[in-house]
């Protein structure tokens, strides 16, 4: 072995030191892995023992029941869930009975219009008509009206102690929101687009109780819609009420002024004066020709110093002088405050004053007519179709339910073995 070494060169000493140490270190760690081979060997058999211990002989341990699902998914995933649920549809669902009715929304006026008048006023009443049936169709469906319900009819004790499954019925727990969500999915209101009509649907454990509901939503519907005309109608009051103050204050005004100018001009009514000295003034021209006739025929046989033509001749001078003052009093220019003035002044005055009474009529017709809308009843429910007593649940529609909870089970085990396979392949790469 010397004379091998000394055969060798110092490198070739070197490499050989090197490799008898990894070879040492190899052997140790193989030592060591022995060793842990032998620990797991140990703790498997422990394993075992304690399984046996917590599953005595005849229970499954939960490796075999995972074992055995994953045998038979599709009896576990499909039939079982399919299986449940039609014992539930079948055996433990409650039936639910729904009653309906059909209404529409009517003026008072409208029910007494003649044929001719809606073909005319057709579209008019029609448009009114869809916005009543929408704001019907909210309140129907709103917190107010399930209040309303819960106070006539002892809606929530219905829905809770009626002997429903524990799946449709109402929790003693359920705040005001869960308790509002559940009447919106057992009360429905959805207007026809085509015929304007106004359908609602209510579902309940018992069908009187549902066709009492019905009944209950209509009257309390026309209520509503009548509530609302009311309170405008009443708002109608004090707006003419408030036109009409103010009318009788406009007319009061003027009737004054009226006064006041008739009183200081002494005149009853400067036109018709105007007419009374207009006809004077043509009395006079009458008389006047009259006499200038009479003149000329008394001076063909009589001097001009003639009695009778000295008097005529009188008289002639008086009726011009005459003339003259009431033509000056009729139309002068140069006076202030004639009667062409008067009589315009008067004429505005006058206008004014039937305009103030014209209103004033009005605003009282007007008034008189919105105290009989506040009061009366403006419009009706026509009900179209009756709340109807149901003769047999409508509900559930198991068969439907049944084909529609197999079609999705199938489709989520489909999904599931697509996710299942990805997966494996992923792992084999």
């Amino acid at each position: 072995m010397n004379q091998d070494n000394e055969q060798l060169t110092p490198a070739q000493i070197h490499r050989r030191k090197l490799l008898n140490h990894r070879t040492a270190q190899l052997n140790k760690r193989e030592e060591e892995l022995q060793k842990r081979e032998e620990e797991l060997k140990k703790l498997e058999n422990n394993t075992e023992e304690s399984i046996k211990i917590v599953f005595p002989s005849g229970v499954t341990s939960p490796e075999k029941i995972e074992s055995k699902f994953w045998k038979k998914p599709f009896l576990y995933i499909v039939i079982l869930p399919i299986f449940i649920s039609a014992l539930y549809l079948l055996l433990i669902e409650s039936d639910r009975y729904v009653s309906y009715a059909s209404i529409i929304v009517k003026q008072t006026d409208d029910l007494s219009t003649g044929a001719t008048e809606i073909s005319l006023l057709g579209s008019t009443l029609g448009s009114n008509s869809n916005n009543d049936l929408l704001l019907v169709q909210e309140y129907i469906q709103s917190r107010d009206m399930m209040e309303y319900l819960e106070t006539k009819l002892d809606l929530r004790n219905h829905y809770q102690e009626s002997g429903a499954d524990l799946f449709s019925r109402v929790w003693p727990f359920f705040d005001k929101e869960q308790m509002y969500k559940y009447y919106q999915s057992h009360v429905s209101a959805d207007i026809d687009e085509v015929s304007n009509v106004l359908n609602v649907q209510v579902q309940a454990f018992e069908p009187k109780y549902a066709q009492k509901v019905v009944q209950a939503i209509v009257e309390r519907s026309e209520w509503f819609i009548n509530q609302i005309s009311h309170s405008l109608a009443r708002e109608q009051v004090d707006f003419v009420e408030g036109e009409l103050k103010r009318s009788q204050d406009l007319l009061r005004d003027s009737q004054k002024a009226v006064i006041s100018f008739q009183q200081q001009y002494n005149l009853f009514s400067p036109e018709q004066d105007g007419a009374a000295m207009q006809s004077n003034v043509n009395q006079l021209e009458t008389q006047l020709v009259q006499a200038e006739a009479d003149l000329k025929a008394q001076l063909s046989y009589m001097s001009s110093n003639a009695p009778d033509v000295i008097k005529t001749k009188s008289k002639i001078s008086a009726l011009n002088k005459q003339l003259i003052l009431e033509r000056a009093k009729l139309a002068s220019s140069e006076k202030k405050n004639t009667l062409s003035d008067l009589n315009a002044q008067y004429q505005d005055l006058k206008i004014s004053a039937d305009f103030a009474l014209d209103s004033y009529k009005s605003a009282l017709t007007s008034l008189e007519k919105a105290r009989i809308d506040a009061y009366r009843k403006l419009k009706n429910l026509v009900i179209i179709d009756s709340p109807n007593l149901p003769e047999s649940a409508e509900l559930p529609n198991r068969l439907y339910n049944f084909i529609t909870i197999t079609i999705i089970v199938f489709l989520l085990y489909g999904i599931g073995l697509i996710v299942v396979a990805t997966i494996r392949e992923h792992k084999d790469m």
